[in-house]
């Protein structure tokens, strides 16, 4: 429901927030952000995630060089299945990929820039809806990845990014408050980021561009936006969920 609703407030004339992922498909999230820009609307797909300051440190971390190269990447997320009527609904677009794989996927694009390939493995219902998938894949700047969802098995819904020169733990890093920094010389360093409301950064940020009226996010841009679902398309299409 969310392109058909967030279709009809910008075609009457209103900005639109839009809850992640925006659309079931690449096509119609275009379409939305097209539309937007015709009536001078401001559009953005809601991803609380990329506005964490946990988040944002620790991709400073990774440019500061302080973990050395980075090769590889873990990300896992597992939750019950049943907390919506639409998880495992083909029709609703149902299944962890589009709910909780975008939160991986847009890490990847944010940390390491664009995905080269992706490929994966899953388990379905017998209505051909996914429960849990593994995906495997390389961005192009050469990190491998691997990402593991589950609304069955309890997984340890932990972000790990490893360097040359050491890696670091993000525990349920889609709503992050944590860093665990451990070195190759065998030292360690927590850094906690504390936050009453997860959605507070999302929020001040999404009134800071309407105020100032802006048409879109510097965050959350249409770039990332596009990039993401489009690598959620290809990954359906590996796991032959289309």
């Amino acid at each position: 429901m969310h392109y058909s609703m967030a279709k009809k407030a910008l075609e009457y004339g209103k900005h639109v927030v839009c809850e992640k992922p925006c659309t079931t498909n690449y096509s119609k999230s275009k379409e939305l952000f097209e539309i937007a820009e015709k009536h001078g609307l401001f559009f953005m797909e809601a991803q609380k995630m990329l506005f964490l300051p946990c988040i944002n440190e620790v991709k400073k971390v990774i440019e500061s060089g302080e973990l050395g190269d980075i090769t590889m990447v873990e990300l896992s997320h597992s939750f019950p299945g049943d907390y919506n009527d639409w998880m495992y609904s083909k029709e609703l677009g149902g299944g962890p990929l589009l709910s909780s794989g975008i939160y991986a996927i847009q890490l990847i694009l944010k940390f390491f820039g664009d995905i080269d390939t992706i490929n994966g493995e899953k388990c379905c219902t017998p209505d051909g809806v996914e429960w849990q998938y593994i995906l495997s894949g390389k961005t192009k700047n050469g990190v491998l990845f691997v990402i593991k969802n589950s609304t069955k098995a309890i997984l340890d819904n932990t972000a790990k990014i490893y360097g040359t020169k050491g890696y670091v733990e993000i525990p349920e890093y889609w709503k992050a408050k944590k860093a665990v920094y451990n070195f190759a010389d065998k030292t360690q360093q927590i850094k906690e980021y504390p936050y009453k409301y997860e959605m507070v950064y999302e929020a001040m940020h999404i009134q800071n561009c309407i105020e100032n009226s802006k048409l879109s996010s510097d965050v959350v841009t249409k770039d990332i936006t596009l990039k993401g679902i489009s690598a959620i398309e290809s990954a359906k299409k590996s796991l032959s969920l289309v």
